[in-house]
């Protein structure tokens, strides 16, 4: 017999924080979503600290304006207080495309929008977001910087070194404090020597595999070398390879199968590859779907030495702490 009492009950609405300092566009969200989500406002850090520090149910989706909000401070208040980040779409109307595939990459976020938005591509986006989930990018970078920081963790303990932890922030703004660990680590007789990462570089251009070539002949790497997706799959197979240069235009195939596969059984696997994706295709769907399948960083070409060995060391010692250290 139908209940007509139980299908009258309230159906619990996924929670979604909105973090805009316009006070117009939180009215604007809040008519979109009134009877898709229960909506929750913030307009500064300082409002979302308070939020967090008294609420305990879970908040599944935040929507960000990156213009004139401390995004980097918000975020990692958020994994400060629950050891987590909900899915994060990023609003600017300020920033050109560019700027926003750069925070796309370095934040995992699921998508972005410019103002003004219609109801139509917020819905659109919300709903691709409840339909895929966490990314593969993001939970690599929750489990990789919890690692991180136990290995600091035992070291300060041990050795009275006082070391920070990491945030999660972009991998280009810890530099220098990564730098910094490193240098007082070698302070520390008894820590493991690392070997030498095993990096697999793939592209089919054969002048490129030529300048990997010439970069990496005076390094501390044990470089392999391909051009095609199924030579890649056999280096794979046979080596345990440590990082992954990865190019998407391949001619057997696009390279971010490459990069679902690797991730495919376990994402959280410590043994799999990390990937830095290399490429001329800088588009918004391919910069989202790259890192949402778990890319490490997205580097568009022409890029430059320095950012390019900068992030290749720093990816090299990340994994060498979670990896070795902690064992």
């Amino acid at each position: 017999m139908f209940n007509f009492i139980k299908s009258q009950a309230k159906i619990k609405k996924n929670k979604l924080l909105y973090i805009d300092f316009e006070e117009k566009y939180q009215f604007i969200i809040g008519e979109i979503f009134k009877s898709e989500a229960e909506v929750i406002y913030a307009s500064s850090f300082a409002d979302v600290k308070q939020l967090y520090a008294g609420n305990s149910d879970p908040i599944a989706t935040i929507f960000l304006c990156v213009d004139q909000i401390e995004h980097s401070k918000i975020i990692n208040e958020i994994f400060k207080q629950t050891g987590d980040i909900p899915s994060l779409i990023l609003i600017s109307n300020t920033l050109d495309s560019i700027q926003m595939y750069d925070l796309v990459a370095m934040y995992g976020a699921k998508d972005y929008l410019t103002k003004p938005y219609s109801k139509n591509s917020v819905l659109k986006i919300y709903q691709q977001l409840l339909d895929e989930g966490k990314s593969v990018f993001n939970q690599r970078l929750i489990n990789d910087t919890r690692l991180f920081n136990r290995a600091i963790s035992t070291y300060n303990t041990d050795h009275n070194l006082g070391l920070p932890l990491l945030n999660l922030e972009p991998l280009d703004h810890q530099i220098d404090k990564l730098s910094k660990i490193q240098q007082k680590l070698k302070e520390v007789q008894d820590v493991p020597k690392s070997k030498r990462p095993d990096i697999l570089f793939i592209d089919d251009e054969k002048n490129i595999i030529d300048v990997y070539q010439q970069f990496v002949s005076d390094k501390p790497f044990n470089p392999f070398f391909s051009g095609s997706l199924k030579e890649s799959r056999q280096v794979l197979q046979d080596k345990k390879i440590d990082l992954i240069i990865l190019d998407l235009g391949l001619p057997d195939g696009h390279g971010i199968n490459l990069l679902k596969e690797i991730y495919a059984q376990n994402p959280l696997d410590t043994n799999v590859p990390d990937v830095i994706v290399i490429s001329s295709y800088y588009e918004k769907t391919t910069v989202i779907d790259v890192i949402g399948a778990g890319a490490k960083v997205f580097i568009n070409k022409p890029m430059t030495y320095k950012k390019f060995i900068s992030v290749i060391y720093q990816l090299t010692f990340l994994r060498y702490m979670r990896k070795e250290l902690i064992q």
